[in-house]
């Protein structure tokens, strides 16, 4: 999001989509490689990184300034997630090729855009989750990505959520100033769809809230939590859904997937927007919108609208400030 534009990234049309939020409409179409994936914009608003799976598997950058790709960067492996630091450096997470006693393989690396070069970024072994944790389904989780990233908001840190294999997913912390990861962990079945607390602080992995400083688990989602009649138990599986934190950090804003397990995957039942306190998640209100959230949600600095990206033909719904409270 950079001044009333959303930038909006479309793998079936192997575009970038600009949108003018105030004028309601797409104003510009950005051509990418095939089947883009993720975007992330600079930290000072004038490139727009876009990972797509091809072929070929690529880095995209593009030039805010004249809407069109400037630079193609090749990668190794099928990319997912990606995200620029406050140093100008761009982090991606790919598939990769494994995990080899513990350690993941060729999973994130760092690109420069000034020397053009492509670097790996050491991922250390991963430790196993910590207890006591709420039990979670094992394996992949059903989302259309497998990594995703998010920098906090001065850009110091990026987090992410990478499953290399069906059976392993780990999260992390990256410094962006070493180019280390800091700390990481295994994680079972967790979504990678991610929000950040504006402070950093915290931050959420599908229906988790996490601590950045630690990684341990803050709160997950619950029904029971809720002050009204809501029966269904968030799916640990299937769980779609997204979260935004608002500007104060007092609120976070969420939906996800109460739908039974099924196979092939029911429609998603995510349409109940849940108003939480972000450091317990407990619920304080519920919200029904027209159509189920189904991934991220983007707000803006001054929480008056937010977006999510919904289950009709895979559209967006917008909140304003009446949805919101």
């Amino acid at each position: 999001c950079s001044s009333d534009l959303l930038y909006l990234v479309s793998n079936t049309t192997n575009q970038v989509q600009v949108y003018d939020y105030v004028a309601q409409q797409v104003i510009a179409r950005i051509t990418t490689g095939k089947t883009p994936l993720a975007g992330a914009m600079s930290m000072d608003g004038n490139y727009l990184y876009v990972t797509a799976s091809g072929p070929p598997s690529a880095l995209y950058q593009i030039d805010l300034s004249q809407n069109r790709v400037i630079y193609t960067q090749t990668l190794p492996s099928t990319p997912q997630g990606v995200e620029s630091g406050s140093d100008g450096r761009v982090l991606v997470a790919m598939v990769g090729t494994g995990v080899t006693s513990g350690v993941p393989q060729k999973t994130l690396q760092i690109f420069d855009p000034v020397a053009k070069t492509l670097t790996d970024v050491a991922v250390p072994a991963l430790t196993t989750t910590l207890a006591p944790v709420p039990a979670q389904a094992t394996g992949r989780p059903t989302t259309t990505f497998s990594g995703k990233l998010q920098r906090t908001p001065d850009g110091t840190f990026i987090v992410g959520v990478i499953t290399p294999t069906a059976g392993s997913t780990y999260i992390f912390v990256y410094e962006v100033a070493s180019g280390v990861i800091l700390r990481n962990r295994t994680t079972a079945g967790q979504s990678s769809v991610l929000s950040m607390a504006p402070d950093g602080s915290r931050f959420m992995a599908g229906f988790t809230l996490y601590d950045t400083a630690t990684l341990a688990v803050v709160a997950q989602q619950n029904n029971a939590n809720a002050p009204f009649t809501f029966a269904s138990a968030v799916n640990t599986t299937q769980n779609v859904g997204g979260s935004a934190f608002s500007p104060d950090g007092t609120t976070v804003y969420s939906a996800f997937n109460t739908a039974a397990t099924t196979n092939p995957p029911s429609p998603s039942l995510s349409a109940t927007l849940l108003v939480n306190d972000s450091t317990s998640l407990g619920i304080r209100l519920g919200i029904k919108l027209p159509e189920s959230i189904v991934a991220k949600i983007a707000m803006l600095s001054d929480g008056s609208q937010a977006w999510g990206l919904s289950d009709s033909d895979r559209k967006s719904t917008r909140l304003n400030s009446s949805h919101l409270g």
